[in-house]
């Protein structure tokens, strides 16, 4: 079998020992074995390792003991990333071992240990560091050794398991347990908890790592303390990796990094952690860490995380702090704690609701760093996530308003690809009296953001239920708020503001904020008490209502009041729905259960107003009177006229210069006269930047531009999405409504030809209340739900043809300048413009002609001169002169290439 017939996990070969004794007096021979690999290190000495076997007979028995060793000599400064910043004698594994008993029973191995170990140190070789005790073979089957230095005194450390009596796993003896870890290349941990001097062990660990060259990774998690001083780690160890005809490689590896010091009253500790799986969050590598630094009267923490994205290696980086403990005054504010972050390639989620907006990280200000660095990973995993392209940044504070009222206030902006998102988050906190018992407390959570990639903005808030009451702490407050805008792209126009939700009946859009009611729930002993109210406004309607229950139990005799009421305008076309209602009743048993109510309801709408009252009295049927004319369905459809008076307020097109207006220099000849309340007045505009906004009172399906005998599509109902308009007021469905645009001179009937104009048609968003479908047949006029608004085309802009380019007036014959005009009066044309290709010339050649010409120049100077002399300006500059040897002289200074002729 050749070398390319190996296992990959075979390691090189570098020498072998065999030795075969026999002792005299001995049952048997004894054996010993050894195989050895040796690895140079460029720049330190060569790390060994070996397999060793030794096998003697002792009372009738053979005992066998196998032990494989490197040595590593890894250390702290190996590690990745901090590895440069650590001094090379601050602590090293400098011997790693596995020993395991194949034969023989507890208590063999210490009977013939001489024989043994004489056997294990193969002649010329190096000891297997550490050093192995006969305890640990005798006691147990299997035992693994570490050998740590740090500070550079060497201690080492064995643990066993697997012994001859199996220990019970619920003795709760927490060595030799094996516990399995997750991730890839399952960890099987062996609990330890053992302090040898500074030095305290809590674990060991032993992963396989699949994969070419697979590895074995052997793990440590210790804590090193001297003094305030304290280094703890886990997860670090020293991997051995197998590939076929290499010696075994050695690398170093942490999976934490703790440090901590204590002085008196100062605490500082801080910890680093990678995550044994990154590729569930998206990256290939990640790393957790925490800072924490508190004295008696500050305390600051902090958390991030570094990692590197799946795919393009990018780093994604975020931290989130807060500083507490501040008393600095700003007239009635005081301002007690910082809080902020900052993100790269992360997103940072934000609350979904305003009740979870004091949880947030960034305005909870407590971050469990006590926990660990991947603990707070994990927690703060729900709020940032690496994400490729995303940026953001907050800032905030803690503070306290007349004493009374306790805030925190947190600014954030997040960029990412195609959205920009600014954000508020914000809580606030009070209660009465602020010292004693308190008679009313309420926390409220606050949330603002606008986007720009949907033009929302949204204001949404919220009582704490569980921390908000009134007079006792059975008197529960609950409810919310929120105000919403959209500017565009979708439903823009679309408005809400509501306090504690909407009509019972009301089906808000999609897009509306979800608000629970204002209210409040009290029991007290055997008397209930529950009251919601709330209140909203869209752009097609106001509702208001609220409803109160109360009842109590006293004597098996149960009483109860209830009281409603629900009400809603609709804007356009005017219409309301009031339903009100109080029912009183009583049970109680004897002879029997028996339910006694009395109670009334009213509901009215309009117009014309009508309404039915409905009474009840027990042991008797409802008694209902009706009153009014119509019914609550949909009012009679209304005509044109009446629809463009009272819905449309008699608004007809209108026209506005957008662009190109000019200022008059006379408006008050301009000014015009009222005709029917329109302005006539004269408005000046720029002819070659001009353009005209036309906008209708009533959404258009098609719209033109006309001419003398033809009329150009701006809007092509056979390609428009919007083919046809509903009137609901007029019970109009599927109505195609002809916009054509005319432009006349003034005093003229001639049409001004449009064809090289630039149209585009505008839309906007319509009540669906006037342009909605129409209900059907019985269906109340409120409250509807579904959309609040319609998108229509709302009218057109008309820019004027872009200016036509001008041939620029080239040179012209002496000739022709000198008479004033041609003659028809106008200027002659000019000659076709002559283009001359510059030659190279050089400085020298230009020098001599400058000079050359000095008697023209002055010539022309003093002719100039004649016509318009100079004047004193003040500045103390000579007047004009023809002599350029002060340019010439400094030529070479003011420029650095030879110049370019044209003659």
């Amino acid at each position: 079998m050749g070398d390319s017939d190996l296992p990959d996990w075979v390691p090189a070969l570098t020498s072998a020992g065999l030795r075969l004794e026999f002792p005299a007096g001995a049952e048997g021979a004894d054996l010993g074995l050894s195989l050895s690999g040796v690895e140079p290190v460029p720049g330190s000495a060569a790390r060994e390792w070996s397999v060793r076997l030794a096998s003697a007979a002792v009372s009738g028995k053979r005992v066998t003991v196998l032990v494989a060793g490197v040595a590593p000599d890894v250390g702290l400064k190996d590690l990745p990333v901090v590895g440069r910043f650590v001094p090379a004698g601050l602590g090293s594994v400098s011997g790693l071992a596995l020993a395991a008993r194949l034969a023989g029973g507890s208590g063999d191995v210490q009977a013939c240990w001489d024989r043994l170990n004489g056997l294990l140190l193969a002649p010329g070789s190096t000891p297997v560091r550490p050093a192995l005790p006969a305890g640990e073979l005798d006691r147990n089957r299997l035992a693994l050794g570490v050998e740590v230095a740090p500070l550079g005194s060497a201690i080492p450390v064995w643990v066993g398991f697997g012994g001859d009596t199996p220990i019970d796993p619920r003795s709760g003896d927490p060595e030799g347990e094996v516990i399995a870890g997750g991730g890839p290349g399952a960890t099987a941990w062996i609990g330890v908890n053992r302090t040898i001097g500074p030095l305290q062990v809590q674990r060991v660990g032993l992963r396989y790592v699949p994969g070419t060259p697979a590895g074995l990774d052997v793990l440590l998690d210790a804590r090193l303390a001297a003094g305030g001083l304290a280094v703890s780690t886990t997860g670090l160890g020293v991997g051995v990796t197998w590939k076929r005809g290499d010696s075994p490689g050695v690398t170093g590896g942490l999976d934490g990094l703790g440090l901590s010091y204590t002085a008196g009253a100062l605490e500082v500790s801080g910890a680093l952690a990678r995550d044994p799986d990154p590729g569930k969050k998206g990256a290939t590598l990640l790393v957790a860490g925490q800072l924490s630094v508190s004295t008696t009267a500050l305390s600051f923490t902090a958390a991030g995380m570094y990692a590197e994205l799946i795919g393009s290696g990018d780093p994604s980086v975020f931290v989130i702090a807060s500083l507490t403990g501040l008393e600095i005054p700003i007239g009635p504010v005081v301002l007690t704690g910082l809080t902020g972050g900052f993100g790269y390639n992360t997103y940072l989620s934000l609350p979904v609701r305003p009740l979870d907006v004091p949880s947030h990280p960034l305005v909870s200000g407590g971050l469990p760093v006590g926990d660990g660095p991947l603990a707070v990973l994990n927690k703060l995993g729900e709020t940032v996530q690496p994400r490729a392209g995303s940026l953001w940044i907050a800032a905030g504070a803690f503070f306290t308003v007349f004493e009374i009222v306790r805030a925190k206030a947190v600014l954030a902006l997040q960029l990412t690809p195609g959205d920009v998102t600014v954000a508020l988050l914000a809580t606030a906190a009070a209660q009465f009296p602020t010292s004693g018992t308190p008679y009313a407390c309420a926390t409220l959570g606050l949330e603002a953001t606008y986007r720009t990639s949907t033009g929302e903005i949204r204001v949404e808030g919220a009582l704490d239920p569980d921390r908000s009451y009134l007079l006792s702490p059975s008197c529960r407050l609950r409810g919310g708020f929120a105000l919403c805008v959209w500017t565009g792209p979708s439903h823009a126009g679309d408005f809400v503001f509501t306090l504690g939700g909407y009509h019972p009946a009301y089906v808000p859009p999609a897009h509306y904020p979800v608000v629970q009611r204002l209210g409040l729930d009290w029991q007290i002993d055997s008397v209930s008490v529950s009251g919601e109210c709330y209140g909203a406004i869209t752009p097609s309607m106001a509702m208001i209502g609220g409803r109160l229950e109360v009842s109590a139990t006293v004597a098996g005799v149960k009483a109860w009041l209830e009281a409603h009421l629900d009400a809603v305008v609709r804007w356009a076309p005017f219409a309301f729905d009031v339903e009100l209602g109080v029912r009183v009743g009583v049970s109680f048993d004897f002879l029997g259960h028996h339910d006694l109510e009395l109670g009334a309801d009213l509901r009215l709408w309009g117009p014309p107003t009508a309404g039915t009252a409905m009474v009840h009295l027990p042991l008797v049927p409802d008694i209902t009177v009706r009153f009014g004319s119509g019914s609550a369905a949909e009012p009679p459809p209304l005509g044109w006229e009446e629809f463009h008076k009272n819905v449309l307020a008699g608004r007809d097109p209108q026209v506005q210069v957008t662009r190109g207006l000019v200022p008059d220099p006379d408006p008050g000849a301009s000014k015009g006269t009222e005709n029917g309340g329109k302005d006539n007045r004269t408005l000046r505009v720029a002819p070659e930047a001009f353009t005209l906004a036309i906008t209708t009172p009533l959404p258009c399906t098609t719209l033109g531009l006309a001419a003398q005998e033809t009329t150009s599509q701006v809007l092509d109902p056979a390609t428009s999405d919007r083919r046809t308009v509903d009137v609901r007021p007029m019970n109009v469905t599927g109505a195609t409504l002809h916009c054509t645009v005319k432009l006349y001179p003034t005093g003229t009937t001639d049409l001004v030809d449009l064809a090289a104009w630039v149209p585009s048609a505008t839309t906007g968003a319509l009540p669906a209340s006037v342009f909605g479908t129409p209900p059907a047949d019985g269906e109340s006029p409120s409250p509807y739900g579904g959309d609040e608004l319609v998108q229509g085309v709302t009218g057109l802009t008309l820019t004027t043809p872009a200016a036509r380019p001008v041939h620029p007036v080239g040179p012209m014959h002496r000739s022709v300048l000198e008479t004033e005009h041609g003659k028809d009066g106008t200027l002659p044309p000019a000659a076709a413009p002559e283009t001359k290709v510059p030659a190279p010339g050089d400085r020298d050649a230009l020098v001599r002609a400058a000079k050359d010409t000095t008697a023209v120049r002055e010539q022309l100077i003093a002719s100039w001169n004649s016509w318009f002399p100079p004047v004193d300006d003040g500045t103390g500059h000579p007047p004009w002169d023809g002599n350029l040897d002060g340019y010439l002289d400094r030529l070479w200074s003011v420029t650095d290439a030879e110049p370019l002729l044209v003659s």
